[in-house]
């Protein structure tokens, strides 16, 4: 019959360090899922980015660090309080825009996170804990080019399940789409209302 004899010390097959790998797995992962919203965003294609404390903000981050000049979301604050409509500077208040028309009062999130840096985005909303927590940019010098979609970002996507019929939610939602849509924009640029078949999507 045959057989085998034990590998010799010190050869054989080299050992896989499991945390290398996934990095490496997830490096890939990055750059596929950043190089697709980089094109769609590029060709006019508008970005809600939601997020919430630590750990759940590691795409939003991937995005705003990658296309964003190094935006980058942190922190675990306890949140759960209703913003007033007021300045979009102070403390557990947002301010009048488009997103938030016909909007008194809005939850904020629970256990929520804030962006370390603002770099182009300005703020909409600040949290109870006096951090921005929802911010945008838009087409202007400066910030993002007229063919580029516009950018909102939410820290506390755990608004979606808590209080969405009373705290308007569904309508900031509602409104944030709309506004993404950047009909204004386009109509007074003179860019094309719709994408033409073909043109360039994001999907994961």
């Amino acid at each position: 019959g045959f057989g085998a004899a034990p590998p010799k010390k010190g050869k054989g097959k080299k050992k896989i360090d499991p945390a290398a790998t996934t990095k490496i797995g997830l490096d890939e992962e990055r750059a596929l899922f950043v190089d697709s919203i980089r094109a769609f965003h590029d060709a006019g294609g508008a970005l809600y980015i939601w997020a919430d404390n630590a750990p759940f903000f590691m795409e939003a981050n991937w995005l705003l660090e990658d296309l964003f000049g190094g935006i980058k979301l942190a922190g675990d604050d306890p949140g759960a309080t209703m913003l007033k409509v007021g300045d979009a500077d102070v403390k557990g208040q947002f301010g009048r825009h488009l997103i938030t028309s016909g909007i008194v009062s809005l939850c904020e999130g629970y256990t929520i996170c804030y962006p370390e840096t603002l770099g182009i985005f300005q703020t909409l909303g600040t949290s109870s804990s006096n951090r921005p927590c929802i911010i945008y940019a838009e087409q202007k010098p400066g910030c993002l080019d007229d063919n580029q979609g516009r950018v909102l970002v939410d820290t506390g996507f755990t608004k979606l399940y808590h209080n969405w019929d009373t705290a308007g939610t569904a309508r900031y939602v509602v409104n944030g789409f709309v506004w993404l849509c950047g009909l204004d924009h386009k109509i007074s640029k003179g860019l094309p209302l719709s994408k033409k078949a073909g043109a360039t999507s994001a999907r994961r």
